[in-house]
């Protein structure tokens, strides 16, 4: 997935800074929606970076679960009719984001990107909130393994088999907008017609699906 660069037919707002923080020790935040209000407490994180260095003692360094993030952003009024996207680099290990109320993307893998379309969820000049968990809990299945054990006091610890500590966090490049007009999706069912007016779609054949024809997704 290649990282969105300001274009002539895209813009960019960077989330980079302080967003509101709260790690979540009694793995409550999801039962409790708390992605549908202000998170509680007043903590503030920056972003990017790695919590487990930021906060002082050993508790919050060495927190297993959740890990919750917030912040509003406004959405630029020019940016009206425009495919809105919302862009990560990365979530250790684990994510779930949500622009107000509604979910709009899960991901698994802790040093891969992933994206989501929020074009229905936001309107250009009004501000949205944002919210992220993020889970730092190592598996049999995730890169790097691990697994949490818990101790006879109730403490989940981190047990891990890789020479550098499970640092945790996430980096979001942004918000963009990308003209819609340039960006538009055509059914299989046109390939035969595409190809008499002399379109050639991303993927030949007759397989079934989506594809982009030739022109309609460049620089998007």
């Amino acid at each position: 997935m290649l990282s969105p660069r300001q274009s002539s037919t895209r813009e960019r707002i960077s989330l980079d800074g302080l967003w509101r923080f709260a790690l979540d020790p009694r793995g409550i935040g999801r039962a409790e929606r708390w992605w549908a209000s202000v998170l509680p407490g007043d903590s503030e994180m920056p972003v990017p970076a790695s919590f487990n260095d930021i906060l002082p003692g050993r508790d919050a360094r060495d927190h297993v679960g959740d890990i919750w993030y917030q912040r509003t952003v406004r959405v630029p009024r020019g940016w009206d009719g425009q495919r809105i996207v919302l862009r990560f680099d990365a979530a250790t290990h684990r994510a779930i984001a949500w622009v107000g109320d509604t979910q709009v993307v899960e991901h698994e893998g802790g040093y891969t990107p992933f994206e989501a379309d929020v074009t229905e969820h936001v309107s250009a000049g009004e501000e949205a909130r944002v919210t992220i968990v993020v889970n730092n809990e190592l598996s049999w299945s995730s890169i790097p393994p691990g697994f949490v054990q818990e101790r006879d006091d109730g403490r989940r610890v981190q047990q891990y088999f890789h020479d550098f500590f499970n640092y945790a966090g996430f980096a979001p490049i942004g918000v963009a907008a990308h003209d819609a007009s340039r960006f538009r999706l055509r059914h299989h069912g046109d390939h035969d017609g595409d190809r008499r007016r002399g379109r050639r779609g991303l993927i030949p054949g007759r397989r079934r699906g989506w594809r982009r024809a030739r022109g309609e997704g460049e620089g998007a």
